[in-house]
């Protein structure tokens, strides 16, 4: 019997000494959940996307329904190493591995969980949430568009804010035309500055920076779209909520803002929408 305690540092003596993953995982390693997850926690820290995958196989073979942090430090890692499409096989496989009443993807949309019917992910190619100060994230199970809930957004007028906190970083194929879809819904939005959605390439916002309008005041559920193509090195876009810091004496942004059914689908047509860093 391996004391647990003691896999950690195991781990770290046999790769050090020689760093050969299947040393470790057939002659040091028990063969357990606990001591896969540890080693992958030990490799994917050390920045090795093949033996971090070489444990990840033998973790979910092992547990099927392992803990969700373990695919997002993985996917992170793989993506950090531009191992896209490692990255994508991981994160299908995590999400596979954890059916819910409401699907992961819609249709043949790129961003998970659209409808935001399930808890924010943090990591991996799911939702994160960032909390600001003068900002309050929650769901809302009244007020949505469709399916059970959206995201809701409740500014409380104390500052003027530079928000880009609700993001998302989405998979998508080089030099390929997308279409973005949104729904918004705003009360009482202060500030000739308003909410909007915002796509772009995070290494290249230069080639891809595109915003929906300007939304301030009160509206009802409105469609947000544009289409956009990928630059012929693009692999990650990141979609998000956006609004920018006024330039207004009366700068404070108050008011409520929801967002709903967010998707990204292949093949967009028609208007492509405000071109690179128009605000």
């Amino acid at each position: 019997m391996v004391d647990p305690n003691l896999i950690p540092l195991a781990v770290s003596r046999v790769w050090h000494s020689d760093a050969d993953i299947h040393l470790l995982l057939d002659q040091v390693l028990p063969d357990t959940p606990a001591a896969y997850s540890q080693a992958l926690g030990f490799l994917v820290d050390a920045q090795d996307p093949a033996a971090s995958l070489e444990v990840w196989h033998r973790l979910i073979a092992k547990d099927p329904h392992t803990d969700w942090k373990w695919a997002y430090m993985l996917t992170d890692m793989l993506v950090a190493k531009e191992k896209f499409e490692d990255a994508g096989a991981v994160w299908r496989q995590a999400v596979d591995m954890n059916p819910s009443p409401a699907p992961a993807y819609a249709g043949n949309s790129l961003v998970y969980d659209g409808g935001f019917e399930r808890d924010i992910s943090g990591g991996g190619f799911g939702w994160r949430q960032s909390d600001v100060g003068g900002a309050d994230f929650d769901f809302d199970a009244d007020e949505k568009h469709s399916g059970s809930r959206s995201a809701r957004l409740i500014f409380d007028g104390t500052r003027n804010l530079a928000y880009q906190d609700l993001f998302q970083y989405v998979l998508v194929s080089p030099a390929t035309r997308y279409r973005f879809q949104g729904f918004i819904h705003t009360d009482q939005i202060s500030t000739e500055s308003g909410m909007r959605f915002e796509i772009l390439d995070p290494k290249d916002q230069a080639h891809l920076d595109v915003l929906t309008p300007n939304e301030k005041g009160t509206l009802p559920w409105t469609l947000e779209q544009v289409d956009f193509t990928t630059g012929p090195q693009t692999h990650i876009i990141l979609i998000r909520l956006a609004r920018r810091p006024s330039d207004r004496l009366d700068n404070k942004l108050r008011g409520t803002v929801w967002i709903d059914d967010v998707s990204i689908v292949p093949g967009g047509t028609g208007n492509p929408g405000p071109g690179p860093g128009k605000h």
